[in-house]
């Protein structure tokens, strides 16, 4: 495979990929104020941290006043609200995840590896949502 067709199917699956993330954790409830909520927000950014990306635990289903409390005030407030909903467990899984980053996390198979575990992790919610009603 040439080298821009692998590029353009990388930027296909990348695409994917974030669809299928923002889908599966996306609740519409912040899960810092507990107000309506329209978007998933990078706990470690996705800029810093590529390799968390498309982690389902590094996603938080946020309201935009906490998104923009989070990107253009003080950070750190919203961030303890959501460690200390998360728990501490969490929050030292998620900084262990953050040092230690895959070495090859923007490969052909990566990206072809995280569509299929997004998918995956998709059907298995919508067969516990099925189940739970």
């Amino acid at each position: 495979m040439k080298k821009k067709e692998e590029d353009l199917l990388k930027k296909n699956l990348g695409k994917e990929a974030d669809a299928l993330w923002y889908q599966i954790l996306f609740t519409g409830i912040c899960e810092v104020c507990g107000a309506r909520a329209n978007q998933v927000h990078h706990f470690y950014y996705k800029g810093q941290f590529g390799h968390l990306r498309y982690d389902l635990q590094n996603g938080i289903t946020i309201c935009m006043g906490c998104h923009f409390c989070i990107h253009h005030k003080d950070p750190k407030p919203i961030e303890k609200i959501i460690e200390d909903k998360r728990g501490r467990a969490w929050a030292d899984l998620m900084e262990y995840k953050s040092k230690n980053k895959e070495s090859s996390f923007k490969t052909l198979k990566y990206y072809q590896d995280t569509v299929n575990r997004l998918r995956s992790a998709l059907d298995n919610s919508r067969k516990d949502t099925i189940i739970n009603i």
